[in-house]
Order: structure tokens, then sequence, then C-alpha cells
């Protein structure tokens, strides 16, 4: 029998936003289920902006960066309502953070291709430096409220990164109490959180104990794994990447093996 079948995943994020992780827990047995603790609401760009200004200056930078999903979908959102045509971005290389980032532009701008993926924003930004010659070297990071606020950033000499803030995540207020009441008090064998804002929502919507401590806590990226153990909450699987195979694959060895906390996507392995 396969070792998800038949156990409660709650992915905490839209079912619009989870597809793809969804049917890579369906496939494997599980049963999934959704709540989306917060929202994202995407700003204007007002044409006199400084957000504008940067925008329309495209050539001025030589990387286009995202960090997540929605910066994808903010980017373009802004380009559209500033009228600006994508192919002034054409000349920029594109780096991105993470498996759902690089899917999301793919999505996008089909026929195209990253240059650059890693699994934080610092590392990225380091990479780049390091593989790209060109000084000053100029990147634009299209970016959310919470990711420019809590995710520091240090680049190398002579490396510029200028930050656009087109979208904000907001607490989810639609939820009536009688459905968190019910959440509250449901045991689920496995919580996935993707980022550290989604966590900290969902606390502020169903409280620090009871399903939250219930579950096991499974995470995609290392971001949020550690701003999970920084508030002292355990975080029980951690795929070997931040893909959707990786972690239905940390999840099987997890519950393959009895008396084991935090795991990697291969059976025996512990991460420290």
């Amino acid at each position: 029998m396969q070792p998800l079948y038949g156990k409660r995943i709650l992915i905490c994020r839209s079912r619009e936003d989870s597809r793809t992780l969804a049917e890579a827990f369906s496939g494997a047995g599980a049963g999934v289920e959704f709540f989306a603790p917060f929202k994202i609401r995407f700003l204007p760009v007002a044409p006199n902006s400084p957000e504008a200004k940067s925008l329309a200056e495209a050539e001025r930078f030589h990387w286009l960066i995202f960090s997540s999903p929605n910066g994808v979908k903010a980017w373009a959102k802004a380009v559209q309502s500033l009228e600006l045509p994508r192919e002034a971005f054409s000349s920029l290389r594109v780096g991105v953070v993470g498996y759902r980032a690089e899917q999301a532009w793919i999505g996008l701008q089909e026929g195209h291709r990253v240059q650059a993926r890693e699994n934080r924003l610092q590392a990225l930004v380091e990479h780049i430096a390091q593989t790209d010659a060109r000084r000053p070297l100029r990147i634009l990071h299209p970016t959310g409220n919470l990711s420019s606020a809590n995710v520091p950033l240090s680049p190398p000499p002579d490396v510029e990164v200028t930050r656009l803030v087109l979208y904000e995540t907001v607490l989810n207020d639609e939820h009536d109490p009688a459905t968190l009441e019910r959440l509250r008090r449901e045991r689920f064998d496995v919580l996935v959180f993707t980022s550290p804002g989604g966590f900290d929502f969902f606390l502020n919507l169903c409280g620090e104990g009871g399903v939250v401590r219930r579950a096991a806590v499974a995470v995609l990226g290392e971001t949020t794994r550690r701003h999970i153990q920084q508030r002292g909450f355990s975080v029980a699987i951690v795929p070997e990447a931040p893909t959707p195979e990786a972690l239905v694959a940390a999840c099987e060895a997890h519950f393959s093996q009895t008396g084991s906390d935090v795991l990697t996507g291969k059976t025996g392995r512990r991460q420290v």
C-alpha cells in the first residue's frame, strides 16, 4: 500500500495556486484539502511612480528576477497596466527562486526559459554575480511586501538590486467563524506551507495550538522552514528540492519510518 494512501493533506494556500501540488499528492493516494489563510492584492502602479520609472527603463537592467509566482503575475499586470511591451524586457536574462516561480515564468512567456535558478534569493543573486562579469550589474526584482520586508538581501559589491513591491500578501478575512472553529478541531496528517507569510496568517486565523500541533508540518523551501522553526514550531517534512514531486517523496518517507522527525526525500537520511 502507498505510504500516503488515505492520509489527509491540508495545503495552506488557495486551490487555484495549488493544482500541481494537489495532483502530486492525489497521485500518491492522499486525500487533499485546501485552506487559504491569505490572499494576494496586486498594487496599482501610477505612471509617475518610482516603480513605473524602473519598469519603463528596462534597458538599464541586465537581469529580471522573481522569487515567487506572484512576483511574475504582478510584473505582468504592471507592465500591461502601463502599456509597456514585454519585448522591452527581452534583452534581460531571467533568474528565479524555486520551481514554482520558474513554472509561472514559463507559463507566462511560452518558449522562454530561465537562465538561473536557486532555492534562496541571496543564493540567486550571488550566483548571478559570479556568472555575469558585467559591472555594475543591475538586477530588477518585482516582489511583494512581505518578501521585501522580511527576506534580507546583501548583494555583492558592484551589484545593484532594485526591489519593486508590486503586490501585497494580506490576511484572508473571508472565512466565516464557523469554518474557522471547525478547522481548529480538525485532525490532518500533514499541513503544507509554501511561504513564511502563509504560516503566520494560518496561526492568526487558527491559533498556535490544536490543528497545527496535531499534524506533521511540511514545507516547500528553506526560507519557510527556517521561519517556522524560529517561531518555535517543529517542521517534520522537508523535501530535497522545492518541487511537488520531492515533497510527496519526503512525505512518503516520513510515514514509512516511525520515530522520524525532519526527513529528506531519500529514505533513511535525516536533515539536521
